[in-house]
């Protein structure tokens, strides 16, 4: 599976190395509220007289992640076959969205009010929609929607459809517009609107489109039309837009945004009990009884100006991060200790030398004090040469040549970080850099990589 994560094994003592190889997999941890996952790891051998692979379990249940924990307590995580597995935490993050440069008419998101709003429980803070009072808060959020889940969005401005959500008149209930009366082209639940919502995500390999709704406010609003359209002032409006998880259906039919309408059963935002009569399937009777009815996103939108408006060149994307999921496996092999090991199979291991982030955008995201601006460490940003071997000497220049930095390693650890400083301990601007990695006895391999420095402010004195 597709992960920001990261694993590899730590020599300890090279005797007790066995040449097997090794599987990291991963589960739910079911303690945490948070998503979050335990590893274990397995060694993988095999029976000769039977040729079948045997599983032995070294590490069954784990949740010592080697960037969670404090310097003191690394090497609390348990010596197995003279190594320590070390697997690096990607926490589950919706990022911050990114519209096209041609949405002008987009006002910028306000905490709270407008922007993304994830409608699981397992990513905190959960996010309340304040306008929408208690139907928004952080208590109407469900566990059908998981951070394993996620992929990249697109809200595509061209003509699609959209299941359509009235509030009640006194604001405390939002329904299916299949059932509500004293409105514009009462109930018609299924109606014209000018956005598409897709999963589109590279990483992944999924290009494919959403089912999607939008709501439609009554106290102290005009007579609801069936026309999705926000305004300047969400807070107003509340024409909020909801993304499901599920693929669109051109035609309308997912009833379970609906209610089953021979017996008047119509759909609640916050969940409905379809009757046996419906013949719901087991999903779609989850999906209706779930909080938003099983949404991924409610997404509040706000003009500039009333006469502002979209066109069909404007994106507005979510990107999100790529945690561990039960579908990730790590696997390696060890080398058996007393065994040669050949000049060339040292050669292919440093073909393995890579540096991450590439590019490095201001910040190291698999640092999680990010999160908090007022850490001084926010202004430590690194790079990490991963996979070395032993003993390696990695020389930095720019592209014209000029050497910044030296550094060198000698220990079992296989990684180093470069702080970004040239020798005189001066910052390296943004722009793009060439590190020489270069292993006695073996030989060198070149790394191209890209950094682009946090802009600075200058203190007023």
């Amino acid at each position: 599976g597709v992960t920001d994560a990261s694993a590899y094994f730590e020599e300890i003592d090279k005797s007790k190395l066995t040449g097997h190889e090794y599987e990291i997999t991963f589960h739910r941890n079911t303690d945490s509220t948070n998503y979050f996952l335990n590893w274990k790891l397995v060694k993988k051998s095999v029976k000769k007289l039977v040729n079948k692979t045997e599983d032995t379990v070294l590490i069954n249940s784990s949740k010592m992640y080697h960037n969670l924990l404090a310097d003191e307590d690394k090497y609390t995580i348990p010596v197995v076959d003279g190594f320590i597995p070390r697997i690096n935490w990607v926490p589950a993050e919706i990022k911050t969205p990114v519209p096209s440069a041609s949405m002008t008419w987009l006002r910028p998101s306000r905490a709270g009010v407008s922007g993304v709003f994830y409608r699981g429980k397992d990513i905190n803070p959960p996010p309340e929609i304040s306008p929408l009072g208690s139907i928004g808060n952080k208590l109407n959020l469900d566990t059908f929607t998981t951070a394993d889940k996620l992929a990249q969005i697109e809200l595509r401005f061209k003509p699609g459809k959209a299941y359509r959500f009235v509030s009640s008149i006194t604001g405390t209930a939002i329904n299916s517009a299949a059932g509500t009366t004293g409105i514009g082209k009462p109930g018609d639940y299924f109606v014209d609107v000018p956005f598409q919502v897709w999963k589109k995500d590279t990483r992944l390999g999924i290009e494919q489109q959403l089912a999607c709704g939008f709501i439609e406010w009554r106290p102290g609003r005009p007579t609801p039309d069936g026309i999705w359209d926000p305004d300047t002032s969400i807070e107003r409006t509340k024409e909020y837009i909801i993304v499901f998880d599920q693929p669109y259906d051109p035609n309308g039919q997912q009833m379970e945004y609906v209610g089953y309408l021979p017996q008047r059963a119509i759909a609640n935002i916050l969940g409905w009990t379809p009757p046996a009569e419906a013949n719901f399937t087991p999903e779609q009777t989850a999906r209706a009884r779930a909080k938003w009815l099983g949404a991924i996103y409610v997404i509040g939108l706000e003009k500039t100006t009333s006469t502002a408006t979209w066109s069909e060149n404007d994106v507005y994307t979510i990107p999100v991060s790529y945690p561990l999921t039960t579908n990730n496996k790590f696997t390696f092999r060890t080398t058996k200790a007393g065994a040669g090991v050949t000049n060339e199979f040292k050669k292919s291991l440093l073909d393995k030398v890579n540096v991450y982030p590439n590019p490095l955008y201001a910040y190291n995201p698999a640092v999680g004090f990010y999160s908090d601006p007022n850490n001084p460490k926010n202004d430590e940003p690194f790079v990490t040469f991963n996979n070395l071997p032993s003993e390696v000497t990695i020389k930095i220049y720019t592209l014209s040549g000029q050497l910044l930095r030296v550094l060198k390693k000698n220990d079992n650890f296989p990684q180093m970080n470069w702080d970004l400083k040239n020798n005189d301990g001066l910052r390296a601007a943004s722009g793009v850099y060439l590190a020489v990695v270069s292993v006695p006895g073996v030989g060198e391999r070149v790394l191209k990589f890209s950094i682009i420095q946090p802009q600075k402010q200058i203190k007023r004195f």
